[in-house]
């Protein structure tokens, strides 16, 4: 096989172009496939670039994982939480009696409010209710800070869309008296009304002692889209713009 890189930037071996590129639009994953497909149904991919920047050719019917869906993932997150950071006090949450806003910077993580609450036995606990609305074909990452006494524990539930029983996230045990990240990931798989059910603090196989909770987001990223472009071959394929 011959190759080589060419001043284009591209590398050619043998029947086989590809492109070699540092974007953020569309990782490099396009060799790998190409290799791949070659190695699984030994059909080469004949093909050239031209001039506008498209790549045409062979034999082979593939999915198109490229522009749209790098595009997509290239769009800012929306946070589709309200009020995660308690700067409006309890706006658009369902609190426990127990629960106190803290109006205090020195406080809170961020800006001047924090929501803390406390418990004092094994087995007790504290819940705050946020309903959003989630779309189906979308990824949600769930987000908030805490920190707490005696190495409590915060627990994540959702009710999904068209779900009949609450589901277990996560649960992040000893918390430290120093701010925490607590990340979890949310597979919807319906749109709608989902709602997010934060147990803070809980005493139910954990100790009990006072959690302070602050910036709570719920972001929403969309989905990479595989779209069918071709039946027959490679040939209206664009996997470059």
């Amino acid at each position: 096989m011959k190759s080589g890189w060419l001043s284009s930037g591209r590398f050619c071996c043998g029947e086989v172009s590809v492109v070699r590129e540092a974007s953020s639009r569309w990782p490099a994953v396009a060799p790998v496939a190409v290799f791949v497909w070659t190695l699984a149904w030994g059909a080469p991919l004949q093909g050239q670039r031209f001039a506008d920047g498209r790549f045409v050719g062979g034999s082979a019917t593939t999915l198109q994982a490229g522009a749209l869906g790098a595009e997509r993932w290239s769009e800012p997150a929306a946070n589709v939480i309200r009020n995660g950071g308690f700067e409006a006090g309890l706006d658009h949450w369902s609190a426990a009696e127990q629960h106190e806003l803290v109006r205090d910077p020195r406080q809170a993580r961020s800006g001047n409010s924090c929501l803390s609450g406390e418990v004092t036995k094994p087995k007790q606990f504290l819940r705050l209710v946020q309903n959003v609305t989630v779309r189906k074909g979308y990824r949600y990452e769930f987000e908030a800070w805490a920190r707490a006494t005696n190495r409590t524990k915060l627990v994540l539930w959702i009710l999904a869309p068209g779900a009949e029983r609450r589901s277990l996230v996560a649960a992040w045990q000893n918390l430290p008296r120093k701010w925490r990240r607590c990340k979890a990931t949310i597979d919807v798989q319906r749109s709608g009304t989902l709602r997010l059910e934060l147990i803070a603090p809980s005493s139910v196989g954990a100790p009990a002692g006072r959690i302070w909770l602050d910036d709570i987001a719920l972001y929403e990223y969309p989905s990479p889209e595989l779209t069918r472009v071709s039946d027959e071959g490679f040939n209206d394929c664009r996997l470059w713009p």
